[in-house]
């Protein structure tokens, strides 16, 4: 799911580039990509099948970054410049993860609860790390306490 939030954008830069030809290439391989996956894979049932498609997903969004980025307005490198942040903390709340499943003896909803938090923390530490992401994760606070002083200043309730 990760990777595809980064991958369905594509489609836009296509479609706003007036590259739909391209876009549809770009179709027609990503869907036998990924149904050879789904072919070769189900002998493994459901969660070889999952894992097929991750793997392919995974593959291919370096290739279509490229792909999409080579013409047009929108460079490569900002693409990596927007990824980065993402790729940082989703990397350290996955190192983070594999660690508490090691811990013994702790129940899952505390293990949970624990995974929960440290993925936040990780995240919004991850996304001040760096400079675009900061201001960012900033200016949506600053518009939120702005949105949440107004209706309280008018007695609005926050679901109206």
């Amino acid at each position: 799911a990760v990777v595809q939030c980064s991958t369905n954008p594509t489609g836009w830069l296509f479609i706003t580039q007036a590259r739909t030809r391209e876009f549809a290439l770009w179709g027609f391989f990503g869907g036998v990509a990924c149904s050879i996956a789904f072919w070769v894979s189900l002998p493994y049932g459901a969660v070889g099948v999952a894992a097929a498609y991750s793997i392919v997903e995974t593959l291919k969004a370096p290739v279509v970054h490229w792909y999409v980025t080579r013409r047009g307005p929108v460079a490569l490198k900002d693409v990596l410049a927007v990824l980065l942040p993402h790729i940082v903390w989703a990397s350290l709340i996955l190192a983070v993860l594999l660690g508490i499943r090691r811990v013994p003896g702790l129940h899952p909803a505390i293990t949970v609860g624990i995974s929960v938090g440290l993925s936040y923390l990780i995240a919004i530490g991850a996304s001040f790390a760096f400079p675009r992401t900061r201001e960012s994760v900033l200016r949506s606070y600053t518009m939120v306490i702005g949105i949440v002083a107004g209706r309280l200043r008018r007695g609005v309730g926050m679901a109206g």
